[in-house]
């Protein structure tokens, strides 16, 4: 099950932030020096210019008001005001090196909220100036959905918090130093510059992070060409970062695994032949579920896309789409959504009205809110996914992520969780930048993460099932509560591994 919905803030302007000691890089200077050194001149988009120090969270943390993101239950309304004071000057009191204090305003600030930056900051004050590990992790909260950044903080909060709780490694604490990367390929791309080639950052050990599929392919193109520093990315799933460098590895299942179990619940358990495509022309992740899906029906001799639709095309309408898809025989449809595409793809759910059986992606439509929008229309529809906390878990972790987080928490959680672990097991086994490239590519390397089964890596992939699962009814449900919720579908007799490939068929789909 996902966990709850968190309220959205108004975004921000862009900010990335490294602040060292606390939870991101080179605080103690002040971080306008540290941008100095970062991007020797001031770094323009169009239309917008990084600023880095408007705000007091600019010079001092990365989510910005922090409880507005968090539920009534792990941050109560009357804490809110309290909490944020404390966190504020934690910070101010880590970046002036004054660690003890940082320490007991972080504690007090735990003791009202959940909150996984604070949990992260808390950490790192206790290890202050004294010998760390270090690794960056990087998060979008100022993209598209801030939620996302929370979600993937709780992940690597936990796994710190385990780590050190447990000795550290090999005695060594184990530090984060968090940032905004803004879902942006500019911003990731000038991140992994920095990393790669700025000396004051030579003791970070890996980097962490970044959602979107486009924004991954951008920054594992320096760590490739570098050669000087792991990256992991929990979330992103394009089938291009399969065994794309011994510097890239991704800790989640792909597009092409995540595609063909959907095509083959299609074929073999729901028994049907005709799909209608809808997708997002231009962006990868889309693309490439909506290829591969096609490609799995064309190699079964008996299935086939009879039509398709652009979700991403300013006259796409999602219910004239939908009756388009009826009128060429489709049976299913499948949503190759993205996060921009969401409120279209929920669209197509409510026009569609339960008639045709529907296949959601591999991570945008698994959220409360998909469920909340469309109520019991959404019915039936299967999705492929990395992990759910009711499937093959990891006790250990979902104890732990209940009651740190105060309720159930998602595969952005759990993944981000298992990707801090797999890299901390690869530090202990040889604290250096090639030591942990080196650990990680080894054979019978595997380190426990969210799931049940040990985490391994297959050319950069990690070696997971694919887990299905389908919105159902359930009975239990409280009085005014949406009714229904994701639930695991046994695996299928056969599992599509990540090392296994189909042939790129190039699809690109246009709605007749």
């Amino acid at each position: 099950m996902p966990q709850p919905q968190m309220p959205q803030s108004q975004s921000a302007p862009l900010k990335v932030w490294f602040l060292s000691g606390l939870i991101t890089l080179g605080v103690v200077a002040g971080i306008g020096r540290l941008i100095i050194s970062l991007w020797p001149a001031p770094v323009t988009r169009a239309a917008e210019a990084v600023d880095f120090e408007d705000s007091l969270q600019g010079k001092a943390a990365v989510i910005a008001q922090e409880s507005t993101y968090l539920s009534e239950a792990a941050c109560p309304e009357r804490d809110r005001l309290s909490f944020e004071a404390l966190k504020s000057e934690g910070m101010m009191a880590q970046a002036e090196k004054d660690y003890a204090n940082a320490e007991r305003k972080f504690e007090l600030a735990a003791s009202l909220c959940s909150a996984p930056e604070v949990m992260i900051a808390l950490n790192n004050a206790r290890i202050g100036a004294g010998e760390a590990r270090s690794l960056v992790v990087t998060v979008p909260f100022s993209g598209s959905n801030a939620n996302n950044a929370i979600e993937m903080l709780r992940g690597f909060a936990q796994a710190q918090d385990e780590v050190n709780k447990a000795g550290g490694i090999n005695g060594v604490p184990l530090k984060l130093l968090v940032a905004d990367d803004g879902d942006s390929e500019e911003t990731a791309r000038e991140l992994a510059i920095a990393l790669t080639s700025d000396p004051q950052y030579d003791h970070v050990l890996g980097v962490v992070g970044h959602w979107t599929s486009d924004v991954s392919l951008k920054a594992a193109a320096i760590y490739r060409d570098r050669k000087r520093l792991v990256f992991m990315t929990p979330i992103s799933t394009t089938k291009e970062l399969s065994g794309y460098s011994p510097w890239v590895f991704r800790a989640t299942i792909n597009n092409r695994s995540g595609a063909a179990a959907l095509a083959q619940h299609m074929l073999k358990t729901w028994g049907l032949k005709k799909a209608a495509v809808f997708y997002v022309d231009g962006v990868t992740y889309s693309e490439e579920i909506a290829d591969e899906f096609a490609a799995i029906l064309e190699g079964s001799s008996w299935g086939e896309v009879v039509n398709a639709a652009d979700m991403g095309d300013p006259s796409f309408r999602p219910k004239h789409s939908v009756e388009q898809a009826k009128k060429a025989g489709a049976e299913v449809i499948l949503l190759a959504t993205n996060n921009g595409s969401l409120e279209d793809a929920i669209a197509v759910i409510k026009a569609n009205k339960g008639q045709l059986k529907i296949l959601g992606d591999l991570a945008n439509l698994y959220t409360p809110k998909t469920l909340e929008d469309t109520g019991l229309v959404s019915e039936g529809m299967t999705m492929a996914v990395a992990w759910d906390i009711d499937g093959e878990t990891n006790p250990a972790f979902v104890q732990q992520a209940n009651t740190q987080w105060k309720g159930p928490v998602n595969y952005v959680t759990a993944m981000s969780y298992g990707a801090v672990k797999a890299m901390a097991a690869a530090i202990g086994q040889s604290p250096t930048r090639n030591g942990v490239q080196s650990a990680l590519s080894q054979e019978n390397f595997q380190v426990l993460g969210a799931a049940k089964s040990p985490m391994e890596f297959v050319r950069g992939d990690l070696q997971t099932k694919v887990q299905l699962v389908e919105v159902t009814k359930i009975a239990d449900s409280t009085a005014g509560a949406t009714p229904l919720d994701f639930v695991p579908l046994k695996p299928q007799p056969t599992s599509v591994r990540s090392s296994q490939h189909t042939p790129n068929r190039g699809y690109r789909y246009r709605s007749p």
